[in-house]
């Protein structure tokens, strides 16, 4: 398993169908290439999350979402882009080719806009997506060191990018675009 500080590394092993751990705002995250169904299906199967659940797409900007959901009205967007004093997850509706194994059993997908550097420069790199999740097997608290992810995953992923995590005590709010409701 490779542990590095370096984007270019951990891009390159997310290219090669890799799942790599990765700092977020509050806690370490499971990623990788959202348009490769096997990397999906690997997330799935590491975390041992059931298919149903659906998972996060994290970006830099809403312009490397907008293959994965449906356009967005200009209140919408406005509303995504707003800094929040939290990181927050929003439910978009999700785009008629974006795979069933990233919304789950739901019409809409779950993304966030990342305000943590080293995703922003990942997903800048990547010129994409990251799946996220968090890097834990299901039932088991978060992973928030390298030390912890390498206890839940010793074998089963690829790489850790190694930086500090964000400053959120919590993982993200969780909130309907179209309702603007509190899920999580």
């Amino acid at each position: 398993m490779l542990v590095s500080p370096h984007i270019d590394d951990i891009a390159s092993l997310i290219k090669q169908k890799g799942i790599i751990a990765y700092p977020t705002e509050a806690v370490f995250g499971l990623g990788g290439d959202p348009q490769c169904e096997y990397s999906i299906q690997r997330i799935l199967t590491i975390k041992q999350r059931s298919a149903s659940k659906g998972l996060i797409l994290i970006a830099a900007s809403l312009k490397q979402l907008a293959p994965y959901i449906q356009p967005l009205t200009n209140k919408a967007t406005q509303r995504i882009q707003a800094i929040a004093p939290h990181p927050t997850t929003w439910l978009v509706p999700a785009s008629q080719n974006t795979s069933s194994l990233l919304t789950g059993e739901h019409k809409t997908l779950a993304i966030r806009l990342t305000q943590h550097p080293s995703c922003i420069a990942l997903c800048n790199t990547l010129g994409h997506p990251l799946i996220s999740t968090s890097a834990n097997p299901t039932g088991l608290p978060p992973a928030i060191t390298i030390n912890q992810v390498k206890t839940y995953f010793p074998f089963s992923i690829d790489g850790i990018l190694k930086a500090s995590l964000g400053h959120a005590t919590s993982p993200s709010e969780i909130r309907d675009l179209r309702s603007n409701q509190r899920i999580r």
